[in-house]
């Protein structure tokens, strides 16, 4: 199979959006962990908003990209490595080897700056979870919690009724 010009065209425009696309979510993703570290709800929620339209972007290139890579090579499954290797002259194939290459590095760090957004998100979370546990705690006459067994243990809190008491009103 030979590739002819206007898909060799097509597909390096292709992956020079995926890398560009890569680099505007590494940006968004870098704002966003800065918010949470800041305690910003409202930019988090924003710049999640904005990674989501980046991420649908770069499906519908990943998903227009296979589509010139079946339309050529007649198989849905081939890699674009290949379609290179099989389908491109000398120049042109060091060329889009070189963004395969870029893409698959910045696809790389994605996945790497994803988990550890995620990461911190779920530490952020765990910390939320506890002070609202803590605080209803506080609240109640009565904690129940669950042993490792299935069985309920219940502890009494000490103490006067909260209820004219500004924990009581908590």
């Amino acid at each position: 199979m030979k590739l002819v010009i206007a898909d060799i065209k097509s597909l390096e425009k292709f992956l020079q959006e995926e890398i560009s696309l890569c680099d505007e979510y590494l940006k968004i993703i870098a704002l966003e962990q800065a918010a949470v570290v800041k305690l910003q709800s409202d930019l988090v929620a924003q710049h999640g908003e904005t990674r989501g339209l980046v991420v649908e972007k770069l499906g519908k290139i990943r998903d227009s990209r296979a589509l010139l890579v079946e339309r050529v090579t007649g198989d849905p499954y081939t890699r674009v490595s290949e379609m290179i290797e099989q389908g491109c002259g000398p120049s042109d194939k060091k060329r889009m080897i070189a963004l395969t290459q870029k893409v698959k590095a910045r696809l790389a760090q994605v996945d790497k700056r994803t988990r550890e957004l995620n990461q911190i998100l779920n530490f952020s979370l765990g910390l939320v979870n506890g002070e609202i546990s803590i605080l209803w705690s506080a609240t109640q006459p009565v904690a129940r919690s669950y042993t490792p067994f299935g069985t309920i243990n219940e502890g009494v809190q000490p103490g006067p009724p909260r209820a004219g008491s500004l924990l009581g009103q908590a």
